[in-house]
Parts: structure tokens; sequence; C-alpha cells
């Protein structure tokens, strides 16, 4: 008797908790169905972990993918461990808490090292009222009073630092790293870009920024690079501040946007052949801008609007010298042997070949050091 009623006394418990795990699952179900009631379409969400695995390795390239099912415009429930704090044992049982902290922390000490703020600060110290003196955008940043009329704190300052050192030296040198992979699978590009910059420069000399204005093949194989590959493709995240009404859709406060720069560069609709390598195709297209903050908008390799990159220029003009200085100074071959290049990619803080790129340089003409000098 006892024994039996042990047994109906697990049955009921069992019964009881699978109750209360359906009626949790249908009220979720329901209370995400009148959520997104009003929402753009988008693959539905799994409990806990959201949409999060749709991105995969590469989100760029899944949610283009996505986009062909679900339209232009999708809903995504994403959801990171950091920002919910209970859900920190996916990021540990996937194995990634210790190597983010690892990383963490060699980089946090790369960046103390590198900048040196005490020493920086004692050396404006004493050079600040020298008239010969030009402050540096780190003296810029330890002098400025914020709302609080502080200044901003160290630890503040230095991953501020490190933020605009990342975007300022990954992104343009894998930029560029990729311009030439694409280039040296098409060598005949390579001839006509050294063929106008000989004509434009003449003398044997780098070029100049003042020298890119009146290269206009080497800025369409700028702008055909950044159309295939944006450094970051999906752009910097937006976040609407209050709930906004859109296209017929209801957007909820606090919802991030993404734009898919790398979808909307690979629109067939828009680009002949996208996928493929052509420079050709801003020649016959020049009023296509990707330094333009408006229309169109079909190139954005910086974003658009008020909210772009704001080191857009400076970016654009450190690629140009870089690639037209690479061409113009230098013939490029494959190592012996090798005939095919490894273009798959991979996502570092930019999008970066998986493969780092091995090239051969033969200088096409000697350069003095006066004239390394002078530039």
């Amino acid at each position: 008797m006892a024994e039996g009623g042990l047994l109906f006394g697990f049955e009921l418990a069992d019964v009881l908790v699978a109750a209360v795990l359906i009626s949790v699952v249908v009220l979720y179900f329901h209370a995400e169905a009148l959520q997104r009631r009003r929402c753009p379409p988008g693959p539905w969400p799994w409990p806990v972990v959201g949409n999060f695995s749709a991105l995969g390795d590469l989100p760029y390239r899944n949610l283009h993918k996505l986009a062909g099912k679900y339209g232009g415009l999708m809903y995504l429930r994403l959801v990171i461990s950091d920002f919910v704090p209970y859900l920190s044992f996916i990021t540990k049982l996937q194995g990634h808490a210790s190597k983010f902290s690892k990383i963490r922390d060699v980089s946090d000490k790369l960046t103390a090292d590198f900048f040196d703020l005490d020493s920086h600060r004692n050396n404006y110290k004493k050079m600040k009222n020298d008239p010969s003196y030009v402050p540096d955008f780190e003296d810029v940043l330890m002098e400025t009073p914020f709302e609080n009329g502080t200044n901003l704190p160290d630890q503040d300052l230095l991953k501020l630092l490190q933020e605009l050192l990342n975007a300022g030296t990954e992104t343009s040198s894998n930029t560029s790293e990729w311009a030439m992979a694409e280039l040296i699978r098409r060598p005949e590009l390579i001839e006509r870009a050294q063929t106008e910059m000989d004509s434009v420069i003449g003398s044997k000399r780098l070029v100049e920024e003042s020298d890119i204005q009146q290269l206009p093949f080497l800025q369409a194989v700028m702008k055909e690079n950044f159309r295939l590959h944006p450094p970051a493709p999906l752009l910097l995240p937006h976040e609407s501040r209050e709930p906004t009404e859109l296209l017929g859709y209801h957007f909820p406060a606090g919802t991030e946007l993404l734009v898919n720069a790398f979808a909307i560069h690979r629109d067939p609709s828009v680009y002949d052949n996208p996928d493929s390598f052509d420079p050709d195709r801003f020649l016959a297209r020049p009023h296509v801008d990707h330094m333009s903050t408006s229309d169109p908008y079909e190139l954005m390799p910086f974003g658009k609007g008020l909210r772009m990159c704001p080191g857009y220029r400076l970016a654009n003009t450190m690629v140009a010298l870089m690639l037209a200085n690479l061409l113009y100074v230098f013939d490029w071959s494959l190592p012996e042997g090798q005939t095919e290049v490894d273009m798959t990619e991979t996502i570092g803080i930019s999008v970066r070949k998986k493969q780092p790129l091995f090239l051969v340089p033969k200088p096409r003409f000697e350069l003095s050091l006066e004239s390394v000098a002078e530039n």
C-alpha cells in the first residue's frame, strides 16, 4: 500500500511539474505571439536563447539568407548573457567565458602599456604652456570636463582610446588586404590602375592625397572593394529610445536596429552579377558615393546619416593611399606554386580573411630616400 502511495505521489508530482512546464511554454508563446503581432516577420525565437543560433559564425551572410524568406525588414529576438546575468551559464557551457576574460585582460594590459596615461599626463603638464606644443587627441580627452564637470576616469579613457585604435587600424588593414586579394585574382585590373597612376603622377614618387581625386579607376576599385567587403557588414547598432511606428510595424522602446550593408551591397536588382569584383560598374555610375551621408543608399560601408562612422573620411584616405602606393611602387605576384587565393571570411573586430594573404612584391622603380621623406 505504501509502495502504491509512493508511486502515486511520484506520478502526481511528475504530472504537476509537466503541467507547470506546459503552462509556462504556452504562456511564453502566447505572449510572444501578442508582441510579434505588429512586428515585422521573422523566424520564431526559441525560449531563453531567442534567435541567437540563427546568426551563426557569419551573421551578415545568414541574415542575408533569412531575408530571402522573410523580406528585407525582419524581427529577431537576440539574447546575450552579458546583458541577462541569469543566462551567463550559456556562455560558460559554450566555453567562451574564460576565453573572453583572458582576451579582455591581455587587451586591457596592452592598451594601458601602449598609451601610458601617467607618463602622457606628466608630459602634458610640462609642455602645455609651450607655444610650440600641439596637444594630441589623448591630451584633449584627459582635459575635457564632461556633463558632471569631472574628467573622464582613466579606465573609461583607456576603453575609448582602445576602441579608436582598433577601429582605425584593423579595419583599414583588413580592407586593404581584401582589395589586394581581389586584384591579384584579376591582374589586368592591377595593370589598369598602374597605367592610370603612371599617366597622372609621372615622376617616381609616392602617391599623395591630392592625387587620389585624379584617379577615377582607383576610386572605382575602392568603391567595389567597399561594396563586397564592408569592414563592419552590419554597421553599428542603433536603438530606439521610445516606441516607434514605421511602415505599418511597431517597434518597442529599446529595439536594436541592425542594417545589413552586406546584403544591400549584393542586391541583384541594383547590381548585375553582385558577387563578382567589377570596378567598371562604378565608372558607369559615378553618382554612387560611399562617402555621402545621404542618397544613394546602395553603397554604405560607413553607414549613412548623422550617425555614420565618425572616422569615415580618415579611413577612406588611409586605405586609398595605402592601396595606391602598393600598386604604384610594386608589381605583385602569388608565391611560387600558388595559383589560387583563399577568400574564406572570418570575423574579428571587422571581417577579415581567414587565411592571411601572402604576395611577392617586385619594385617597379627605385625610390630615393628624399622622395620618401617628402611624403
